[in-house]
């Protein structure tokens, strides 16, 4: 399973999927299919991917569609440990307002202190070492939790919300 930061959000990054298909394809995977428009791409692979291989399609989407993106691959089992991770799903009562912030290989979530828990309420925070799961239930775009925060992680994150992960786990099964 490979996450494209940043395709298709907002107006930077636009790319047809089945652009981002072809260029998986090129690279030697097979059934790939991606999920959603926003840079979610399921493949198979014969032998788990290396920083080099990941660096490939990296590579090969800039020289095919003019798009720069870090691509972070989890595979099936590394996905459903993320899912299994969240404790917060007893508050969700909106998929779509539950998100999931995945990091990149060598970033802890836990590497950025969190802000206290007052001081974002009603939102909620868990950080693992590989996500940081939050609760919004005013929705992403009236959350409290600071950009601050999250600009401690730089770039070496990508976000998705509940519905999509439990999706694409759904998929890989």
């Amino acid at each position: 399973m490979a996450f494209l930061r940043g395709i298709n959000v907002g107006r930077a990054k636009r790319s047809g999927m089945s652009d981002v298909r072809h260029v998986f394809s090129s690279c030697g995977y097979a059934d790939v299919r991606t999920v959603i428009n926003s840079g979610n791409v399921i493949f198979s692979a014969s032998s788990r991917l290396t920083a080099r291989s990941v660096k490939a399609i990296e590579d090969a989407l800039q020289k095919q569609t003019g798009i720069s993106s870090r691509i972070l691959v989890l595979d099936r089992d590394e996905l459903r440990a993320v899912v299994k991770g969240n404790t917060l799903l007893r508050h969700m009562t909106d998929e779509a307002r539950m998100m999931v912030t995945l990091m990149f290989p060598g970033v802890n979530a836990r590497s950025v202190a969190p802000p206290a828990a007052e001081s974002i309420a009603p939102d909620r925070l868990h950080a693992t070492q590989r996500a940081v799961y939050t609760w919004l239930p005013d929705g992403l775009m009236h959350s409290r939790i600071p950009a601050e925060y999250w600009r401690g992680f730089k770039d070496a994150t990508t976000q998705r919300n509940w519905r999509t992960l439990a999706k694409l786990l759904a998929l890989m099964e």
